[in-house]
């Protein structure tokens, strides 16, 4: 009798041990849970960040490009070819003719840049106008 009262009270403890191993691995699970949706939550939001950077960065850019088309199509249009072009008047127009004094005061009247050089060709007037460079090479692409 003594021996069986052994045996039920090992069962008991064996029934209660594995109970016990039974539940810490139900929550060692549940631990694995929820650190697995902490780790899916933090990727997720990671996720999310970069393609928020994305689109700023896309939103960024058209808004450049439209900027760019913008002044290109004020280039067109010739609203600032007053403001790009210089004429070069060679020293003698100035110097000898009675057009020079005149032509001057026009020009800076007119809000035109001149500059007197001497020119390869006597009694001349090179007119000369500079684009900023990525709108001439957008005119260029098309």
């Amino acid at each position: 009798m003594d021996q069986m009262g052994n045996i039920v009270k090992q069962r008991r403890k064996t029934k209660a041990i594995t109970e016990k191993s039974i539940r810490d691995e139900a929550m060692g699970t549940r631990k694995m849970a929820k650190e697995e949706r902490i780790r899916l939550m933090e990727e997720n939001n990671l996720k999310k960040q970069q393609e928020k950077l994305q689109r700023a960065a896309l939103k960024a850019e058209a808004e450049e490009m439209k900027k760019i088309q913008k002044e290109q199509q004020k280039w067109e249009k010739g609203k600032f070819a007053v403001k790009s072009i210089v004429a070069e008047i060679d020293i003698k127009v100035v110097e000898l003719g009675s057009v020079g004094g005149n032509l001057l005061t026009r020009f800076a009247e007119r809000g035109i840049t001149y500059r007197i050089t001497s020119n390869p060709i006597e009694r001349s007037i090179v007119w000369t106008m500079t684009v900023p460079e990525h709108i001439s090479q957008v005119a260029s692409s098309l």
